[in-house]
């Protein structure tokens, strides 16, 4: 593991707040599942300031601190990222991904056709913007569903909804103006009503919301209400509270969470609540014959497992000028979309095919455009630091084990055993991640400067040096007393593995396996279907989990803001005390 050397260059206001960081050591972060809580209540404070910070510089000088204390405890082990760039027909234009991997097609052309059809790699499952999850969900959603805001083709936030804002001096109360006329696809107004049930619905536990704690920035009344007011008559105007100052409040607006679905619609559909008015199936107005939405797409047809066909929402504010009636989304795997791609069935697949000698000689290469993919997703893997594994040890002692295993995982035989685009990753924080001033976070500036500039990252990809080191450490830590490089028999452990029971999840543990049974260790590996998946996470039965994170906006705060204590993606417990002892014996 490497850690950085810091810049000279650094604002008094992140030097006094670094002092604090600096006097953390993990070493208080004991293991034998006994977590000194004002440890990580450290961490937690440190985000807290992060998140209030108004200074760009300072924040991006604390991000770096936060991960620094995070890669320490060896708990996350970054593994890859993907290449998110895509391959459109030549032509097609005004299309373009946000950070989250959704595609927007309100501002597409093609010549004079008025219909694309669009591939994408695997399936919608959810696709209300509360629920929608991946890059596939993500991009109907925004499509159909719009908020205050979106973002723009640059990046950043640019209005959509909304006419305007202004801010308090004291950043706690932002005051919105919706746009004239703004109406739902069967004609009724939207007003600033809609705006706070759609956030208030999307905070709900019922709803199922992956990014429900977005909306923990805004305060609540007594009755635990979102403080959203409305100032006219008309209901254009409002305020929003927040708890605290939030510098980035406008790029969480844009988020597909934070877009705008309708009440009525929501709550008449079939399958939503039972007798009681418990919600059952919060998505189930997606699946109506003819959803009310916001966005400047509407439902045509929706074919599980194959398709969904969007047409135009006439009553959208900027209607005029969306220029493609219908796209077709087709779901399929990287084999049927490279084939219905390069015979002229699809406008835009979301990947960069490659053709055999087939495909080539039987229609000749196809003409393509390769676009460039915006998309900030890190797949990692989790140690869970209650795991048995690490009992009996000091915190140094676990810390450098768990940096011992990472270092025995061999990214390259994982890029080129999963494929589909992966790309070989040292940090948690994708490495186009923009850092807040101008640049780009994984790149060395004069605040902030890793060690090794042209492989910046907590880990190294020379397979050789790395298994060194890892066989170093365990010797160093009394796992390897011969020094033979293989975990002595007395001390041999197996490690529990949980994943997705998907091919290129089953492909990566394979990888881990093969790399760990060299120092001895035996991966017993579970892999199941997502239910169980997401059932066994929050139970926390697993060693070590392989997961996935996708930035809801783009800011570095998206990934590390997840290791809060109590945080609703914090898989290794960072901060919390341990689970009930049944719980980790799944299997």
């Amino acid at each position: 593991m490497r850690f950085i050397g810091r810049g000279a260059v650094v604002a008094a206001a992140t030097v006094a707040t670094a002092a604090v960081v600096l006097m953390i050591a993990l070493t208080g972060c004991s293991s034998g599942n006994k977590v000194e809580q004002n440890n990580w209540e450290n961490y937690d404070e440190l985000i807290d300031s992060i998140m209030v910070s108004g200074d760009a510089a300072e924040r991006e000088a604390l991000l770096h601190e936060a991960e620094d204390m995070l890669m320490e405890t060896g708990c996350v082990v970054p593994v890859h990222t993907k290449n998110s760039d895509f391959t459109s027909v030549p032509g097609l234009t005004g299309v373009y991904e946000s950070c989250s991997g959704a595609k927007y097609f309100a501002g597409a052309s093609l010549g004079d056709s008025s219909k694309i059809s669009v591939g994408l790699t695997g399936e919608a499952r959810e696709i209300d913007p509360a629920m929608a999850y991946d890059p596939i969900e993500t991009t109907v959603a925004v499509n159909i569903s719009a908020g205050l805001f979106k973002f723009g083709a640059d990046g950043l936030p640019t209005p959509d909804l909304a006419a305007g804002y202004v801010v308090s001096e004291d950043g706690l109360s932002y005051t919105f103006t919706l746009r004239e006329g703004l109406l739902w696809s069967n004609g009724t107004v939207i007003d600033a009503e809609d705006v706070k049930y759609s956030w208030e619905r999307a905070a709900q536990e019922s709803t199922g919301c992956k990014y429900a704690y977005l909306f923990d920035v805004i305060a609540r009344d007594d009755n635990g209400k979102m403080m959203i007011t409305s100032t006219d008559s008309s209901l254009r105007t409002f305020i929003v509270q927040l708890k605290r100052p939030c510098p980035y409040f406008i790029d969480l607006c844009a988020t597909p969470a934070f877009a705008l679905v309708n009440e009525y619609c929501v709550k008449r559909a079939k399958g939503y609540s039972d007798i009681y008015g418990n919600v059952l199936d919060a998505g189930a107005w997606t699946r109506d014959a003819d959803p009310v939405v916001s966005g400047p797409y509407k439902f045509s047809s929706w074919t599980s497992g194959n398709s969904i066909t969007l047409v135009k929402n006439e009553k959208y504010y900027d209607a005029e000028n969306v220029r493609i009636s219908e796209i077709k989304i087709y779901f399929g795997n990287r084999e049927e979309n490279t084939a219905a791609f390069a015979a002229g069935g699809l406008s835009l697949v979301d990947f960069v095919p490659t053709f055999d000698e087939e495909t080539q000689s039987s229609s000749g290469h196809p003409q393509m455009t390769v676009n460039d993919g915006k998309i900030l997703s890190s797949h990692y893997l989790c140690f869970n630091f209650h795991s048995k594994i690490f009992r009996g040890m000091t915190a140094a002692q676990a810390a450098n084990l768990r940096r011992a295993l990472s270092l025995l995982i061999d990214r390259n035989q994982v890029i080129e055993t999963v494929g589909e685009g992966a790309v070989a990753s040292t940090s948690i924080i994708p490495k186009d991640t923009p850092d807040g001033v101008g640049g780009l976070y994984g790149v060395s500036d004069a605040l902030y400067a890793y060690a090794d500039e042209k492989a910046p990252g907590y880990f190294s990809n020379n397979t050789e040096e790395n298994l060194a080191e890892a066989r170093r450490i365990l010797a160093e830590i009394g796992l390897d007393a011969d020094g033979d490089g293989i975990i002595d028999n007395a001390r041999r452990f197996d490690i529990k593995y949980l994943t997705l029971n998907t091919p290129s999840e089953i492909k990566l543990a394979q990888c881990v396996q093969q790399n760990l049974a060299k120092v001895g260790i035996i991966v017993k590996l579970r892999a199941v279907r997502e239910e169980g998946y997401l059932y066994e996470r929050m139970i926390y039965s697993y060693d070590i989990v392989a997961t996935e994170f996708t930035a809801a906006y783009p800011s570095a705060t998206s990934f590390l803001e997840l290791w809060y204590t109590g945080g609703a993606h914090n898989w290794a417990q960072l901060g919390a005390e341990a689970v009930k002892e049944e719980n980790k014996n799944a299997y």
